[in-house]
Formats: C-alpha cells, sequence, structure tokens
C-alpha cells in the first residue's frame, strides 16, 4: 500500500472567469490544471521565446468542478496528484482540453494564438457519461476527444468536436474497462487497480489506455494495457487488451514517435519499453529499472521530446528527471534539480526546455541541451492551492 501512494503524495481563487497578473504577449504558454471542488481552472503562463522562463499567470474557470481522491476507503484527501493519472489537460493545434473530476464533466477552450494565455470556453463542459474523468486525449484527424473516468462509472467516453459548438457525445455509454477498473465508490481510492492515462498512437489509428493492476501480495496481479482501434473513422468499443507479467502499477505513458514504439512507467522498479505490433498487441522489449540498483524511488510520468528524440521519465518521490533510449531503452542520463522541490508530477517538454510541476507548488523549467541546468523554479503558491495542482501542457504543442 506504501509504495501505491508515492505518486499520490511522494487558494487563490478568482471569481472572474479570468485574472490576469503582470501581463505580457507571448507566442508560447504552458497550463497548469488548478484541481478545485470549488471551481476548476487553468492557469496559464507566458514562454518567453529565448529564454523558455515562465511569467505573467492567467486564471481561467474550466465551467466544473476538481474531485480530489482518497488515500484509503474512509480515509482522507490524497496530499499531492489528486487526480493520480496523467493527461489530465491536453493541448491540440488552438484547442485544450481539460477534466473536470468533480462534475464528471469535459472542457473544450480555444487558445488565442497571438495570446495563446487568452483562454476561450467553447459551448458548455460535456457530460463524461461516468464519473471522475481523469485523462482525456484528442485526436486531430478524427476531431475526435476521449475521456477516462475512474469512479463508481468507469470507462472511456468520446465526443465529436466542433471549434464554434464545443463537444458532442457520440457514444450511449463509456467503453467498458472490465476487468481491470475495479473501483467501486466516486472519489475513488487512487491505487490499485486504478485508471493512469488515455492517449492516442502518433497515426491516431488507435486510442490506448493504462490501468494499474496491484503489486500487493497476496492480491498481486499485472496492469492492463487497452487498445481501441479506429474502424472506419470511428474508435471501436471493443479494445485489444495486453498484459506483461512484471509491469504492476503502469502509470504514465507516451509513444516514441512511432507507432510501434510505448514506454509505460511504473514505480514500483522504473519504467518498460514496450513494442506495439499491428494487431495492437503489446509486448515488453527492455525492463528499466530506476535508479540501477533498485533504490527507492516512485516513476510515475512518462514524456517524449521529438526535438531532442529522448524519453524522460519523471519521479515523484525524488528531484530526479531519468533520459533514456528510445531505441535501446538504455538510461541517458539522471538530471537532479533542487531537492528542496521534494519531487515531480506532470510535465512537458517545448524545444530544448522541460517544464515540470512539483509537488510543493512550484513550475521548474529546465534547460536539457548540453548539461541540464534548472533555469527557474515559479512558486504558484499565489495563485493556487498547491495540492490541488495537475497536468501540464505546453503551446504551441510539440505533438499537434
Amino acid at each position: 500500500m506504501q509504495l501505491q501512494l508515492l505518486c499520490l503524495a511522494a487558494n487563490f481563487i478568482g471569481l472572474s472567469s479570468s485574472l490576469v497578473v503582470e501581463k505580457r504577449t507571448s507566442s508560447r504558454a504552458a497550463y497548469v490544471l488548478e484541481n478545485n471542488p470549488a471551481g476548476a481552472a487553468i492557469i496559464s503562463f507566458s514562454i518567453d521565446e529565448y529564454s523558455g522562463r515562465v511569467s505573467s499567470p492567467v486564471k481561467t474557470l474550466t465551467g466544473g468542478t476538481g474531485g480530489i481522491g482518497l488515500i484509503a476507503a474512509g480515509g482522507g484527501n490524497v496530499a499531492a496528484d489528486p487526480l493520480n493519472s496523467q493527461d489530465s489537460v491536453v493541448v491540440s493545434g488552438n484547442y485544450l482540453f481539460t477534466v473536470n473530476a468533480g462534475s464528471s464533466t469535459l472542457s473544450m477552450f480555444t487558445i488565442n494564438s497571438f495570446d495563446p494565455t487568452h483562454l476561450t470556453l467553447v459551448g458548455e463542459p460535456a457530460d463524461t457519461l461516468g464519473e471522475f474523468p481523469v485523462s482525456v486525449a484528442y485526436s486531430p484527424n478524427l476531431k475526435t476527444a476521449c475521456v477516462i473516468n475512474t469512479g463508481a462509472v468507469g470507462g472511456v467516453t468520446c465526443f465529436s468536436v466542433d471549434s464554434k459548438k464545443g463537444l458532442k457525445t457520440l457514444d450511449k455509454a463509456p467503453r467498458s474497462l472490465y476487468p481491470a477498473l475495479t473501483e467501486t465508490a466516486t472519489p475513488p481510492i487512487t491505487g490499485a487497480a486504478s485508471v493512469s492515462d488515455l492517449f492516442f498512437n502518433p497515426s491516431q489509428t488507435a486510442l490506448f489506455a493504462t490501468v494499474k493492476g496491484n503489486n500487493t501480495a497476496p492480491t498481486t496481479k499485472p496492469a492492463t494495457v487497452f487498445a481501441w482501434p479506429v474502424v472506419h473513422g470511428a474508435i471501436a468499443t471493443t479494445a485489444v487488451t495486453s498484459q506483461m507479467p512484471d509491469l504492476l502499477f503502469d502509470f504514465g505513458a507516451t509513444f516514441a514517435g512511432t507507432d510501434s514504439t510505448l514506454l509505460v512507467s511504473d514505480p514500483t522498479f522504473g519504467a518498460a519499453l514496450l513494442t506495439v505490433a499491428p494487431s495492437l498487441h503489446i509486448t515488453e522489449k527492455a525492463h528499466i529499472s530506476i535508479p540501477p540498483g533498485g533504490a527507492a524511488s516512485a516513476i510515475c510520468w512518462a514524456i517524449y521530446s521529438p526535438e531532442l528524440n529522448m524519453l524522460y521519465v519523471i519521479d515523484a518521490m525524488h528531484t530526479n528527471i531519468t533520459s533514456i533510449d528510445p531505441t535501446t531503452g538504455d538510461i541517458k542520463e539522471n538530471i537532479q534539480y533542487d531537492t528542496a522541490l521534494l519531487g515531480g508530477l506532470d510535465s512537458k517538454p517545448d524545444r530544448s526546455h522541460m517544464y515540470t510541476l512539483t509537488k510543493n507548488g512550484n513550475l521548474v523549467v529546465i534547460n536539457l541541451e548540453g548539461t541540464p541546468r534548472t533555469m527557474q523554479a515559479f512558486s504558484l503558491s499565489a495563485f493556487a492551492n498547491p495540492p490541488m495542482l495537475q497536468g501540464m501542457a505546453i503551446f504551441p504543442s510539440s505533438l499537434s
């Protein structure tokens, strides 16, 4: 149980829809979700074109409410990463999508390309047909957004996307995650057999989801990766499922620029480099122990940088980012930043920089070129309640 919680624990609330602090126009932006049960909001930051540093935060309400997962049945709220997931905020083209776990809705925004901290809510937040959504994925080819629920009513629901009208439900009920997802309550217990991530492959010909297994004896069971193929322009309702015996607690996931190579993080040991067949069945290519030797860690988030052709995994227990070769699975480098920041959560690359949300509510900017170095640690405590912060997205998205 203790290991399961490492990823979990290792307000400023504006009354208007947007609050601007020291505004400055930039063509790049970073986004974080304030997952607040009293009213969720996206916090946007300008990214300096040259230094990569962030500034000028703007808060925009999502129109929904946040939700906080539980440590255990009848227990208290988790202290960090309240959704226990990756990709709660996603940017593609001029769209931003984010989950509202408390109201069980999905919000869609358009991004002003001349001032990307300016977001406009499109339509009304859409009902996810389930409870406690934690991750969202979007396919520009299909013009389809999908969301994954992990509460008492779990599963995957998809929506058509219209720039003027917003989101329209395509399904009558969520796609089943049975028997991998066993949650029976909302808010859910964030740990074994809960949802982690939802994402499309690079060609947008299949939708994938990761659901945690159980690493605690005597009920140990492997994690599950679901894959729904796209058939005649629509996402199938029946998934191809894969399990690997030593992948017990899959968390974040990312493709490495190709449909056949997938990296999945697992806090029980580190990460696994997987091979995805054309049939969508998945096998393990490389088992990556991080750090080598098995010292305690909580590797929870997985990121790919197309510009640097490098995979990265983020440790929630330590201020450590590990780079991984996308071809061999070999560890290339361990990147350290200020230990006072406690550990990293959701992260995204932009050009040569990494943007990482930390457990104590900072947005850390790391220059990855040459010898990696920390450029900035921007405290969010004046703009949001740090334990409620979740997600990371960048405009323009390198994966759009």
